[in-house]
């Protein structure tokens, strides 16, 4: 994969990549937190970035919002969330 190839070049060995998965879970008084994260990463933030206009800002955030509240069950926000974990020892020169 990629992070194999950029680490290879920069002369790492023995290299792992492993997912690493968790179910993130908070409250429901929470949500506008996960929103704001939302907006500052991954797909969201990207559409953000195509329009400046603060109304197009509002619209997003409050899409997302409504779609995590209806996510909202028992008092809480059940999400899922992924990572890769990577080892890689220096290769001896």
């Amino acid at each position: 994969g990629h992070v194999q190839q950029l680490l290879l070049g920069a002369g790492f060995e023995s290299i792992e990549v492993l997912p690493h998965e968790e179910q993130v879970v908070v409250s429901e008084g929470q949500v506008e937190m996960v929103v704001e994260a939302a907006c500052r990463i991954g797909a969201i933030r990207e559409v953000l970035e195509t329009n400046d206009d603060p109304e197009f800002h509002d619209q997003i955030r409050s899409a997302v919002r409504a779609a995590l509240v209806g996510r909202v069950q028992g008092g809480q926000l059940r999400l899922g969330a992924a990572a890769l974990v990577v080892t890689a020892k220096r290769a001896r020169s």
